[in-house]
């Protein structure tokens, strides 16, 4: 049993108007010395059962939640010295008492408190065991969280309400909900910025096994009650559709024809890129010389013809090689090294063309959906669903296209035969800058305003073709500049 410490209590019990206002937020640090001098009384009971001592001094080590405190500091205030709350408990109190805090719901309320959720009332009822988390929960929103769900900044708050709505909490579905209220917490208290709930965290925060937290993370996941957001990398709750979306979606692709240049074209509308820029050539002639990006399968590359087949409407082409297993790699490193246009540069990669089939199949086929208004309309929550899984789909296809953008060491380059050294942006440029040098060496350098447009009439067009024409071929011909003045005006 708690045994209060008196003068404590009667601090706390005074006219608050002998005090001033005081942001803990602005200084957390104070919160939890305060904290473990008020629970320095259960040490000489309750500190032998503290089993968990040693996985939290692990787990602060591992992860800077404490940036206020030194680590002598943080194993002593917050490990040892604030026992029995649970040091992610301690974290987050300061931060939610900062958004939800009112008169009766303050920090150091929290610490007498002998109703649901506060501490004193935790003690009374358990002689062992840590203050989860998630107990904060019950806390703060003892009797209703209504006066908060109105508050678009409540957003997660609100979604809790509506899943859990109609659930009746049981030894069963126990663990679930703690997930979920330790998950709305991290983010109505903003935690998410200092670090990122991950498995570990999860069993560390819930007192759950690990074989628990992601059985249970699944569960959730499997109901659509809860999702992760691989582009941010967090944990968010989820309110699906009742729609089966990979029914639809496999429904969907019957109805599709997709092959391989459809899966092409879609993968080239997610680069980065489309294009990379001769830009010492072009600083220094006043002109706009570059390659275009394309993307080829290995199949494609050592088809018959295929050097044919290019249709030139850039200055140059950088094709981004896929192949389709190890052998068709071996074979596509080999053809690359063979081909001597100087126009032509390569980039090869050396992850299978499979390994974002599925993954474009599934982008294809929820563009399809999405584009469908009429069955978006049909479905409650359908179209945020879906718009959800083309922004995480189209992240998960960008870390592959990432390899070549990011010039990383996996891909090979090749340019008439020799192999690039290419690990920045910066060379690759170079490298088109050296080739169109060698290719247009005599380029002439245009500063008539007149001329520097897209769009000419039909007399100006016809004169500079006219003077470019002989200011290539006749570049040192004496009194060229009157026939130039002459022809363009």
């Amino acid at each position: 049993m708690l045994g209060h410490n008196e003068e404590f209590k009667a601090e706390f019990q005074k006219d608050r108007k002998r005090f001033k206002t005081y942001f803990v937020e602005s200084d957390k640090a104070t919160f939890y010395r305060i904290a473990q001098e008020y629970t320095k009384n259960l040490q000489e009971e309750r500190l032998v059962l503290n089993f968990e001592s040693a996985d939290s001094k692990w787990i602060l080590k591992k992860y800077n939640l404490f940036n206020e405190l030194n680590h002598q500091e943080t194993e002593k205030l917050i490990v040892e010295g604030s026992y029995p709350l649970n040091p992610l408990a301690l974290f987050l109190l300061p931060r939610l008492s900062n958004v939800f805090g009112q008169n009766e719901r303050t920090l150091f309320t929290f610490l007498e408190s002998e109703e649901t959720g506060g501490l004193t009332n935790f003690v009374a009822k358990k002689t062992e065991g840590m203050y989860y988390p998630h107990m904060l929960f019950d806390y703060f929103f003892q009797n209703s969280m209504n006066e908060f769900l109105s508050d678009e900044s409540f957003k997660s708050l609100k979604t809790f309400a509506k899943i859990t709505n109609k659930i009746r909490v049981t030894k069963q579905n126990k663990g679930h909900l703690d997930l979920l209220k330790i998950i709305t917490l991290w983010d109505l208290s903003s935690a998410t910025n200092v670090v990122k709930l991950n498995d570990e965290l999860l069993m560390f925060g819930t007192g759950q096994s690990l074989e628990a937290v992601r059985s249970n993370l699944n569960d959730l996941v499997q109901q659509k009650m809860l999702r992760f957001n691989r582009i941010l990398g967090q944990w968010e709750l989820n309110e699906g559709s009742s729609v089966l979306v990979d029914e639809m979606l496999n429904e969907e692709r019957s109805l599709l024809k997709v092959n391989n240049e459809l899966r092409l074209e879609s993968l080239k509308k997610l680069l980065e890129k489309n294009f990379y820029l001769a830009t010492d050539y072009n600083d220094e002639l006043n002109i706009t010389r570059f390659m275009q990006v394309n993307l080829l399968t290995s199949e494609q590359l050592l088809e018959d013809g295929f050097l044919e087949k290019i249709e030139f409407d850039a200055d140059g082409y950088i094709y981004y090689v896929i192949p389709s297993d190890e052998i068709s790699y071996s074979k596509s490193i080999a053809a690359t090294a063979s081909i001597r246009d100087k126009r032509l540069v390569f980039a090869v990669t050396d992850r299978e063309f499979k390994s974002i089939r599925n993954s474009l199949d599934r982008l294809i086929g929820l563009q399809s959906i999405h584009s469908n208004k009429k069955l978006l309309s049909e479905h409650n929550r359908l179209d945020e669903e879906i718009s959800v899984l083309l922004a995480e789909t189209q992240f998960e296809i960008k870390e592959f296209l990432q390899d070549f953008e990011s010039f990383q060491e996996n891909i090979k380059w090749f340019h008439q035969g020799d192999r690039l050294s290419v690990n920045h942006q910066v060379q690759l440029e170079n490298k088109i800058s050296e080739v169109m040098y060698s290719m247009y060496p005599d380029t002439p350098e245009i500063r008539n305003d007149s001329i520097n447009r897209r769009n000419l009439n039909g007399m100006q067009t016809k004169a500079i073709y006219t003077v470019l024409n002989n200011v290539i071929k006749t570049p040192i011909l004496s009194g060229w500049e009157l026939k130039v003045k002459d022809q363009i005006t």
